[in-house]
């Protein structure tokens, strides 16, 4: 009798963890939130997240935003906005490469205050290193162009997301 209360304990145990493994596998293989890609390593689009501008004025232009894995575990983010007038400050408050975790996006790198001063044309790069191979990456950037202190276009945008080589 305790033999067969045991093999069925042991074999509840087995059945358990199995399912709690199965669970875990339908969780990391979840899609993405976002936008995918057309090709695997290289972001193809960019798109406003969140709520749409609520500027009142229109100077910046996004000539591209885009990331591209460049290398095993390497991800690289470029950046170019322009605007007809000049502008004492263009550029981004913040920038953030995330990981999909499998349900959510995770930030691994945030980058702050990043301006180029009266101008019209704003350029950034930056690459992530030891990141996770195989694996999904976008970034979102929170974009500013102040003609005056009175005077301030933001635009919230994200990338399509890229798997890293």
């Amino acid at each position: 009798m305790f033999k067969k209360i045991s093999a069925f304990i042991l074999a509840l145990i087995v059945c358990l963890s199995s399912a709690s493994v199965l669970a875990e596998r339908e969780q990391a293989d979840t899609p993405p939130t976002g936008i995918a890609s057309a090709t695997p390593y290289t972001s193809d689009l960019f798109y406003e997240d969140g709520e749409p501008s609520d500027s009142l004025v229109h100077y910046m232009t996004v000539d591209y935003f885009y990331v591209q894995s460049t290398a095993v575990g390497k991800v690289k983010v470029y950046v170019k906005l322009t605007t007809e007038d000049t502008m004492e400050k263009l550029g981004f408050s913040k920038l953030i490469i995330q990981h999909w975790n499998g349900s959510s996006w995770d930030d691994v790198v945030q980058i702050t205050d990043q301006y180029s001063l009266n101008t019209t044309q704003f350029t950034y790069s930056y690459t992530a290193s030891n990141l996770n191979s195989g694996d999904y990456y976008r970034a979102t950037a929170y974009f500013v162009a102040r003609k005056t202190w009175l005077l301030i276009e933001k635009k919230t945008v994200s990338t399509s997301y890229i798997t890293c080589l």
